[in-house]
């Protein structure tokens, strides 16, 4: 897998945490910069699946977690192109677990990005684990 897309998608959830945290503490006063880092996230996570099936670098079983992964995000609120998206006290909420959950599996900003996809992907599952069992 392609080391850009591995550090940036993890930065990205690890910004994402931090952004969470700072609109939680501030009334929620920019929320389109977490909604807009979501779509970034969504982009990246695209562009990964794309480009490991692309270059045959990508596992099915990495295919598959990441796919989960894109559809589970996919289900807040975001932005699409030069349009900004409302959100609702449940939208806010939401974002709000899904930081929990991004500490919890350990994309938040006290660690450190990982350069290889093993520890990365564990968390990746882990994540997707998580978001699911919200969905029950």
């Amino acid at each position: 897998m392609n080391k850009s897309f591995l550090t940036e998608v993890q930065y990205n959830l690890v910004e994402l945490e931090g952004l969470i945290a700072h609109q939680s503490e501030n009334n929620w006063s920019e929320p389109n910069l977490v909604t807009i880092e979501l779509g970034d996230i969504l982009e990246g996570i695209s562009l990964g699946i794309t480009t490991g099936e692309q270059l045959g670098t990508l596992s099915n079983s990495d295919k598959k977690t990441l796919s989960h992964l894109y559809s589970k995000l996919n289900q807040y609120s975001n932005d699409v192109l030069y349009s900004f998206v409302e959100l609702t006290e449940d939208d806010k909420k939401n974002f709000e677990q899904l930081r929990e959950i991004l500490r919890d599996v350990g994309l938040d900003l006290n660690i450190s990005i990982s350069n290889s996809m093993g520890p990365f992907m564990r968390k990746v599952e882990e994540l997707e684990e998580k978001l699911h069992s919200t969905d029950e």
